[in-house]
């Protein structure tokens, strides 16, 4: 991924979520670089059809969360809400989910480089003032969850109130071009 498509990502995400954390611009970007791996060290599509079904059972909407939104490096966030909808049959998501963790990138040196490499790539837009974090508020989080190891992380208390995510992580290589061509916002 380019550098100027990873900013025009996290500043379209910033600007759709302006209740978005340090926290949530961390989950952006690890979403991206390592997909959904992280959801399970085993998955298997049994396991992940019971996890979409009980979560469906207490879902709430946020009706202006996109139902397929880009998040960069041909990983796409895709809405439960298109199950709901019947835009998407369970068993379609399952199985796209299903592929997108058994195919995401390792935690390696490579990807791990990758990673912090849009890290500072977010502290300089922060710096820029593209974002109103405070400076060193953002430095010492950064520092504090690399410090933990780079891991998943939930997205923060305010955004979960404020949007209420349901999505999945999908690949881009899993989703029918025409469903990504109808349903997607695009960030640049």
């Amino acid at each position: 991924m380019t550098e100027e498509k990873l900013k025009s990502i996290l500043i379209a995400h910033y600007q759709r979520y302006p209740n978005m954390q340090v926290l949530d611009m961390i989950k952006l970007i690890y979403q991206q670089t390592f997909g959904p791996a992280h959801f399970s060290s085993s998955p298997s599509l049994k396991s992940i059809k019971e996890y979409l079904i009980n979560e469906l059972h207490s879902v709430k909407f946020n009706q202006e969360t996109p139902l397929i939104e880009d998040i960069g490096n041909d990983y796409y966030r895709i809405s439960l809400k298109m199950i709901v909808d019947q835009l998407l049959s369970l068993e379609d998501l399952s199985v796209m989910f299903y592929q997108s963790m058994s195919n995401s990138p390792s935690l390696s040196d490579h990807t791990k480089q990758e990673f912090l490499k849009k890290i500072d790539s977010m502290i300089m837009l922060n710096q820029k003032k593209v974002f109103n974090y405070d400076n060193q508020d953002l430095i010492n989080e950064v520092k504090s969850y690399i410090q933990k190891g780079i891991h998943a992380t939930h997205h923060s208390e305010e955004y979960l109130k404020h949007y209420d995510p349901h999505y999945r992580v999908i690949h881009k290589k899993y989703i029918a071009k025409n469903m990504i061509d109808v349903y997607t916002i695009k960030s640049e």
